[in-house]
């Protein structure tokens, strides 16, 4: 399996272009330019919501969606003990994602044609802004949630992150129903999960019992789980790599304009 240092010791790679969407220095989207582009993505990456993991470790993915054919966002955000939290942390996302559909508009996408890919704790935020997303927001064409956290309140008792996710809402119990993703279901897009088999930060059964709730509730949604541990999913041309590109490509191509 891909350990968390060697995830890190990848080298970033430079994006396209890069806008700042705010003051603080997490406050900005990267984007890599796909030629051609038919569809897109919009990366949310992981790291337990702290400062300590920024979005370069994302950066081989998001480079690598955009030689496949998607053009691509990478989105930074404030993290806990970095100016991020509640509610700082999910305006930030919003506001991220209101630059990235303007974005996607001026070079000629269709925001129902890109997906959200959120990887551990972006898969929680891209679920949660999928589920919250106020009108006229657009509607993407779905979340591809990797190794994603669901459910915050299990992820405490479950001590996901060392269940640091309390810190979202250890004051503020009812927040939960604000941002916690199984708390809003339906998400009312279609979001597709994908784990690995001996994931130790994000264990399969945590997403399963999402899955299994978000198609009671009447979402469209699947779950796959493929050998590899929790970055795995993230690493391309790995394991992981042709399900997503699949799973990527059949959401945007079943979008509105598709």
């Amino acid at each position: 399996m891909i350990t968390r240092a060697e995830m890190l010791a990848v080298a970033a790679v430079a994006p396209d272009s890069r806008v700042a969407y705010g003051d603080h220095p997490a406050q900005h989207v990267t984007r890599f330019d796909a030629r051609d582009p038919r569809f897109g993505a919009v990366v949310l990456h992981g790291g337990c919501w702290r400062d300590t993991i920024d979005g370069g470790h994302t950066s081989p993915l998001a480079a690598a969606l955009a030689v496949e054919g998607f053009t691509t966002w990478n989105a930074e955000y404030r993290r806990l003990d970095g100016g991020g939290g509640y509610p700082e942390t999910f305006d930030d996302v919003a506001v991220a994602l209101d630059h990235v559909w303007d974005d996607a508009r001026a070079v000629g996408l269709d925001p129902a044609r890109i997906a959200l890919v959120g990887h551990s704790a972006g898969g929680h935020l891209a679920l949660w802004w999928a589920a919250s997303r106020p009108e006229p927001q657009p509607r993407p064409a779905g979340v591809v949630a990797l190794a994603a956290v669901c459910d915050l309140a299990a992820s405490v008792d479950e001590q996901i992150c060392a269940g640091i996710a309390a810190r979202f809402f250890h004051d503020a119990p009812e927040r939960l129903a604000e941002i916690c993703p199984t708390r809003r279901l339906p998400i009312g897009v279609p979001h597709h999960h994908l784990v690995g088999a001996s994931d130790q930060i994000v264990p399969p059964a945590h997403i399963e019992r999402f899955v299994a709730q978000a198609r009671a509730a009447g979402d469209e949604t699947s779950l796959r789980v493929l050998p590899g541990g929790h970055f795995e999913p993230i690493t391309p041309r790995g394991r992981f790599w042709t399900t997503l590109l699949e799973t990527i490509r059949a959401l945007a191509s079943a979008g509105p304009s598709g």
